[in-house]
């Protein structure tokens, strides 16, 4: 599917010229369409698909004026990124922090989680990035656990979207997730 670059002023101007030879100059492309639209229903004539119409032909007339939308690309920005939701539940945290102080499990507790996650196939590291996103994942973090120890071989929860060095330490309710491995300690057994 194609999409017209509003940001880039079409050769000849915001023009369509319908079948019957009519041109319909507007000043953008939906007044475009509108007045296209509004031709062919006082005319009598189908108005059909008048956005599909207009787009293709403007972009055979200036083809540096589109570019191919990839529905899979579009959906990927549309999903959160890991580093997106690990910084959410964060929030979340230091946010319930404020009204509910959280519960940490003993340190042998915390030891077994930190061996189960460390193997684990959805422990995914965090793309490098900016370093004030580094600096805020980091306070974040802080707030939420403290000084607690933060286990080197941890990183991010490809699946929940948690930050595995401070999860390890909570005491958090068990979810229900078919994709959590078997052995994970924060999937529900019932």
């Amino acid at each position: 599917m194609q999409t017209i670059n509003n940001n880039v002023y079409p050769k000849g101007g915001y023009v369509f010229t319908d079948s019957d030879g009519t041109r319909h100059p507007a000043d953008s492309w939906p007044g475009v369409i509108a007045r296209v639209r509004r031709y062919r229903e006082r005319a009598g004539h189908p108005v059909g698909d008048v956005a599909a119409e207009v787009i293709t032909q403007a972009c055979q007339s200036n083809p540096g004026l589109c570019r191919q939308e990839d529905p899979t690309y579009a959906a990927m920005l549309n999903k959160a990124t890991l580093k997106t939701r690990v910084l959410k539940w964060l929030s979340s945290l230091r946010d319930l922090r404020a009204s509910q102080p959280p519960v940490f499990v003993s340190d042998d507790e915390r030891k077994q989680r930190a061996a189960t996650c460390a193997t684990c196939p959805a422990n995914q590291p965090l793309p490098s990035g900016c370093s004030s996103c580094l600096k805020a994942l980091t306070e974040l973090r802080k707030s939420v656990i403290g000084t607690r120890l933060i286990d080197g071989r941890l990183n991010a929860c490809g699946i929940l979207g948690e930050d595995l060095p401070a999860s390890i330490h909570l005491e958090q309710t068990r979810v229900t997730n078919g994709e959590l491995p078997p052995k994970c300690w924060r999937k529900s057994t019932f």
